[in-house]
């Protein structure tokens, strides 16, 4: 079956009688060669070619097939009940049955030991869609022990987990990203060109290697907290974030050396940590 073309992938479907769905970001990758050079790139990124893919948002295998060719396991997960049933077919004729294990569920609602098992090493794989991108992110990050995460996200997304203070990109996203990450690098940039529906922007591929020391979710709590404020200078935002009184918030800044009228998007993600973890220790 042809999935690395439009025509091809229009056949698929419409044998099912199936469409895809914008809301779900179902933009598939036809460029062929991308595909097997993605899966080529992850193969020698990692050294240990034992190890089992987890892949999430599977579509109709095109990189599924060329990973299951490099890897001893591909857990396949796609919530699409129609394009599930197609990629059963599509993975049965390419002979590949053994090495992929097809899933239909939704990820985000999945527990880690419905799909690993605690003897097992495994990296994660996705074209993450960009309306849950950060809650898969953030589901792997925080409940999965894998360390080394590869996605292909819209140039949009990538430039805000990237961002520097002071940048009109900087957010919550930003400092999240690079507090719980010891490396995100960008490893292809990747043209709206190469998908079929071809979307409105343009890709990147990363790869992540996630930090062995996360934010705990107690600090998260203020750091949203402090974000939600984050119009408002860091006085005023601690005051209301914390429910504290302004001569306590005065303290804390001066102990710390940090001006009143700065802003959250001011701090680095650093800054940011030192300052919720001080905050945690005196209230």
């Amino acid at each position: 079956m042809d999935i690395y073309s439009p025509e091809g992938i229009k056949r698929i479907l419409s044998e099912k009688g199936y469409f895809l769905s914008k809301t779900r970001g179902q933009n598939y990758l036809v460029n062929k060669n991308l595909a097997y050079k993605i899966a080529e790139i992850i193969s020698k990124t990692i050294e240990n070619q034992e190890i089992e893919v987890i892949e999430v948002g599977s579509g109709l295998g095109s990189i599924t097939i060329p990973l299951a060719e490099r890897f001893p396991k591909v857990i396949s997960i796609e919530i699409d009940k129609g394009i599930y049933e197609c990629l059963i077919k599509i993975v049965k004729e390419s002979n590949l049955e053994n090495k992929i294990n097809l899933i239909n569920k939704d990820f985000l609602k999945m527990k880690p030991n419905e799909i690993t098992q605690s003897q097992k090493t495994y990296i994660f794989v996705s074209n993450l869609p960009y309306s849950v991108g950060g809650e898969i992110l953030r589901k792997v990050i925080y409940e999965y022990n894998i360390e080394h995460i590869f996605v292909m996200v819209q140039k949009e997304f990538f430039e805000r987990m990237i961002a520097k203070p002071d940048t009109e990109n900087y957010s919550l996203l930003s400092v999240m990203s690079q507090l719980n990450t010891k490396k995100i690098k960008k490893l292809l940039d990747i043209s709206r060109n190469n998908f079929f529906p071809i979307p409105s922007v343009d890709s990147v591929f990363l790869h992540i290697v996630k930090s062995e020391n996360l934010v705990d979710n107690n600090t998260l709590d203020y750091i949203v907290k402090f974000f939600s404020n984050r119009r408002k200078n860091l006085l005023n935002s601690i005051t209301l974030s914390c429910r504290i009184d302004k001569t306590s918030a005065k303290n804390i800044l001066d102990t710390l050396g940090i001006d009143y009228n700065k802003r959250i998007e001011n701090l680095t993600p650093q800054e940011i940590l030192t300052l919720t973890k001080f905050i945690e220790k005196q209230i």
